[in-house]
């Protein structure tokens, strides 16, 4: 019978939750909205596509053009569950929801002490640390480096069917 290590990489909800969880630890005082935070967690999971960042938390993969997408959606769930168990609060304000750490967070996160919840929050420092330095730019410095991956990903794919199929580019 094959054993899962403990470092075993889910990406589900809990996951994802997890990595909310110690994003938000990193400044007790630090609130985000959940698009803000599908950035921080895209840019800690990828912190070796960008410059001066540690190794990338998770593989890097030859199609990661959806990512966001799905990512958005798991990072909610994750925070639903985390704000379930105490662990974040959603604030209601004037100009939207927003999550931050409670009082448990930082207990429950320092509990964790495996290799990827230790990379994890290096990476995380690492992430707010860039945000701090640079304010609103990392978020866009994470969707532009994503739409322009996405883009070249499509013109590959585009690439490789046309020449798949025999099409050239007189439309012959």
């Amino acid at each position: 019978m094959k054993t899962i290590e403990s470092d075993f990489i889910f990406n589900s909800p809990l996951e994802t939750g997890i990595r909310a969880l110690c994003i938000l630890s990193v400044d007790h005082y630090l609130i985000f909205d959940l698009q803000q935070l599908v950035a921080l967690d895209h840019l800690v999971v990828h912190t070796g596509d960008f410059n001066n960042g540690p190794e990338s938390l998770h593989p890097k993969t030859q199609s990661r053009a959806g990512e966001l997408i799905i990512r958005r959606n798991l990072i909610e769930q994750g925070l639903m569950l985390m704000e379930y168990k105490g662990l974040v609060s959603k604030l209601s304000l004037p100009n939207g929801f927003f999550y931050k750490a409670t009082d448990l967070t930082h207990a429950f996160i320092d509990s964790m002490t495996n290799s990827y919840i230790n990379n994890l929050k290096i990476r995380s420092e690492w992430a707010i640390k860039q945000l701090k330095m640079k304010e609103n730019d990392v978020f866009k410095l994470v969707f532009k480096k994503v739409i322009s991956d996405w883009s070249n990903e499509f013109e590959l794919t585009n690439i490789i069917n046309s020449k798949t199929i025999g099409v050239n580019n007189n439309g012959d």
